[in-house]
């Protein structure tokens, strides 16, 4: 016996959406993760790039220097753009795990609620027996003290 459904059900609801809240901020916070360690690897094989065209450039003395100078500006385009990527990404996961962490607050609190009501309506449930058994045993006396 449930002393009130309507409550354990809206309980119940809330506590689904807030593990489901929960849930896509893992993931967001993975994805985030992955875009990451993709940028890292973009960088550092840009890097490792430009070391090479600058030993080819070296290699090939004059014509190779007036090369580079133009590669050179191409790669620190692509590694600025790399960099305010990596720094947006940064942002972003701060924010998701900052979601994630708050969710899982609500989540904690919506399930010491959920306990909480549990027990009330256990004792609710405890009293209308303990309240029944009385009423028994009191009828019990009755007859038996009639007869």
């Amino acid at each position: 016996m449930r002393a009130n459904p309507r409550e354990a059900a809206a309980f119940a609801k809330l506590l689904k959406v807030s593990r489901t809240r929960a849930d896509e901020a893992g993931r967001r916070i993975g994805d985030l993760e992955a875009a990451l360690a993709r940028t890292q690897e973009a960088l550092h094989l840009l890097a490792e790039s430009v070391s090479s065209e600058e030993e080819a450039a070296r290699a090939a003395e004059l014509i190779g220097f007036t090369q580079l100078a133009g590669y050179l500006a191409g790669a620190a385009v692509k590694r600025d753009a790399l960099l305010k990527t990596r720094a947006d990404i940064l942002t972003e996961l701060q924010k998701a795990r900052s979601a994630l962490a708050e969710a899982f607050a609500e989540m904690k609190r919506l399930e010491h609620l959920v306990e909480r009501s549990r027990l009330a309506a256990a004792g609710r449930k405890r009293k209308v027996e303990a309240a029944a058994l009385d009423h028994a045993a009191l009828q019990r006396f009755a007859r038996a003290k009639t007869n």
